[in-house]
């Protein structure tokens, strides 16, 4: 026998020279084990809250930078947008499918959205809400069933940004637009679903209800 002998017994290596036996193994791993997980922590933190970040609703929206102040946010249930929608007096919901970055969904909001003709239009007859058509986060469609965002899109085939979907208050579709479009198409947009929307609601002009009154 050596003066100095180790043993190693599993994973710890210890020493006969002193009166204690030193963990030298056991030490080096779990310093390894430390220093290892710290480094991950250095990655995978940061990129943990990037997608906290990005998984709620308002860092979404807040994210782009360009919608307009009047959009709301949606409740990730269609049902209570719809809702919420019929209590201030609208007809529908319109929703914007897009992603962070799309340079066409940017121009589209500042101008065709931004057009005051077309503002006015769309706030006096729908909320408008936005969905990141890449976002995971859990939604409720029109009639309550539960999907992703990203299957919700892939569903209403508006996977391609930018992408308008108009829902009436009784969460049937009404017209689905894909890809971008100039001031002028979409007022022809807005134009075709208000004459849907007057076609499905059957609200009696003034003239209409005239008429009714002298038959009666």
């Amino acid at each position: 026998m050596t003066a100095r002998q180790s043993l190693e017994n599993g994973t710890h290596q210890y020493s006969r020279d002193d009166s204690h036996y030193t963990s030298f193994t056991s030490v080096a791993r779990r310093g390894g084990l430390v220093a290892a997980t710290l480094l991950a922590l250095c990655f995978v933190m940061p990129a943990a809250n990037r997608v906290a970040a990005a998984e709620t609703p308002e860092s979404q929206q807040a994210s782009t930078g360009y919608f307009p102040n009047w959009f709301k946010l949606s409740f990730l249930d269609l049902r209570k947008d719809l809702e919420e929608a019929g209590t201030g007096g609208k007809q529908g919901v319109m929703v914007l499918f897009s992603i962070r970055g799309c340079a066409y969904c940017k121009m589209m909001v500042e101008r065709s959205f931004r057009d005051p003709g077309i503002e006015a239009v769309l706030r006096r007859h729908f909320d408008v809400v936005h969905l990141d058509i890449r976002s995971d986060l859990d939604l409720k469609d029109p009639r309550g069933r539960a999907m992703t965002v990203r299957e919700f899109a892939r569903r209403e085939g508006t996977t391609f940004s930018p992408s308008v979907a108009f829902y009436g208050l009784d969460g049937h579709p009404l017209l689905r637009v894909v890809g971008y479009q100039t001031p002028e198409r979409f007022r022809a947009t807005l134009d075709e679903v208000i004459a849907k929307l007057a076609r499905t609601s059957r609200t009696p002009s003034p003239g209409e209800r005239a008429s009714v009154t002298r038959a009666d």
